[in-house]
């Protein structure tokens, strides 16, 4: 428990401290007093109830040597390494925390009294350090198998004792995405249609709209960071190449390709937003409330469901609460406690309104070995890799330098 609390705390600030007292060395490094006190408070704040802060402070400690030796054993090995942009994306979002905090680069340099480069310094070293230990101990975890009758053997001895399985839910959801008028549709993509017109001629230039109209440069992205329809178009360009108009929920676009490194794009686009009015919101709502009155039945209920889809329609067996939208499993547990077959007509995200069926919730029970199989191998391996592990830390300690001070 001490360990998953501590492994992502608010790490190595107080790093910066002058005059703070060594509380350990482990190697080459040093484990300040501040460092101990800093996780001890978080690991407290978070466990208001342990009574003894002494036993606390020691297993910190503790922890903390054992990540130094995992960070000295990491350093050893040739084959491991970590990425400039794993490093830089912990120590940007540091850096955006303690300023969240503090209010300015400037309230920074004073709380920890050093210079914004030597922080930044710092946590570029200790981000690195933690990224080594975890891909060391990774590394020790490949090295652990597992055979079928040793994940048998584990279940009959922990099965009383094993989490139960969250309750699963088994519904339908029709999706009627809020859409623009035909008439609005059109008007929007003949004036797209005529910018793009323009520009494939050369008649006028790309930039030259984004004074009129929204868009402009995007940036450089992976795939994945934005809307599907669009990506899909933007990532099918050749550099330089205008697409013609592409729509998606938020307008029609253009799109140009500026330039393609690997899997990365940099795109341009312009936009021209649709006009949704009042009376195509209420057609989206109507639309699904006269699918209620029709009473239909389960049959017809999952074939519009899987016509309906949008980003929250189909059909749904087996889903964990954890990973239903809140307000659709507030909906789902209504029709539970009122016993009703269908939900009201509710809009989700000012983009759609969704109809639900709720077939069935499996409530929480102990785990059948055969039906979760792959969970409780996962949770046999991790028990076979932590006795590894302490046998393997306990024995490979003794080969560095530790001091307490």
């Amino acid at each position: 428990m001490l360990k998953k609390t501590l492994c992502f705390s608010l790490f190595f600030c107080c790093s910066f401290f002058a005059n703070d007292r060594v509380a350990a060395v482990v190697g080459n490094n040093i484990i300040l007093e501040s460092a101990i006190q800093e996780q001890v408070e978080s690991f407290l704040a978070n466990n208001p109830s342990t009574p003894n802060r002494e036993d606390v402070e020691k297993k910190v400690l503790n922890y903390l040597i054992e990540q130094e030796v995992l960070v000295y054993f990491a350093k050893k090995d040739t084959l491991l390494s970590v990425s400039p942009e794993q490093v830089s994306s912990i120590v940007g979002e540091r850096l955006s925390f303690f300023e969240q905090q503090l209010g300015s680069v400037a309230a920074l340099e004073d709380y920890f009294g050093t210079s914004f480069l030597d922080i930044k310094e710092t946590l570029e070293k200790e981000a690195k350090n933690m990224l080594l230990g975890e891909a060391f101990k990774q590394k020790l975890f490949s090295y652990v198998s597992i055979s079928n009758t040793e994940v048998i053997d584990f279940y009959n001895a922990y099965k009383d004792s094993l989490p139960l399985t969250p309750a699963l839910y088994d519904y339908s959801c029709i999706e009627k995405k809020i859409s623009p008028s035909a008439e609005s549709l059109s008007l929007t993509r003949s004036i797209a249609d005529s910018i793009f017109s323009k520009i494939s001629s050369k008649v006028s230039s790309f930039d030259s709209f984004y004074s009129v109209y929204s868009g402009g440069d995007l940036g450089v992205f992976r795939r994945g960071t934005f809307i599907p329809e669009f990506e899909e178009v933007a990532f099918s360009l050749r550099e330089g190449e205008v697409s013609s108009p592409v729509q998606s929920r938020l307008g029609l676009h253009l799109i140009r390709l500026n330039s393609r490194v690997g899997e990365k794009i940099d795109v341009s686009h312009i936009l021209f937003p649709l006009s949704i009015t009042e009376k195509d919101v209420l057609a989206s709502s109507v639309f699904l409330e006269n699918i209620k009155a029709g009473q239909p039945n389960t049959s017809t209920i999952d074939s519009l469901s899987l016509s309906f889809k949008g980003s929250y329609g189909g059909v749904f067996f087996g889903v964990p609460k954890e990973n239903i939208n809140s307000l659709v499993l507030e909906k789902l547990d209504l029709l539970s406690t009122n016993k009703e077959p269908l939900s009201n007509v509710f809009k989700i995200d000012d983009s759609s309104f969704l109809l639900l069926h709720l077939k069935a919730i499996h409530p929480p029970k102990t785990p059948d070995l055969y039906e979760f199989w792959g969970f409780i191998e996962g949770l046999a391996l991790e028990r076979k890799f932590y006795s590894f592990y302490d046998d393997w830390y306990a024995e490979n300690k003794k080969r560095v330098y530790i001091k307490i001070n």
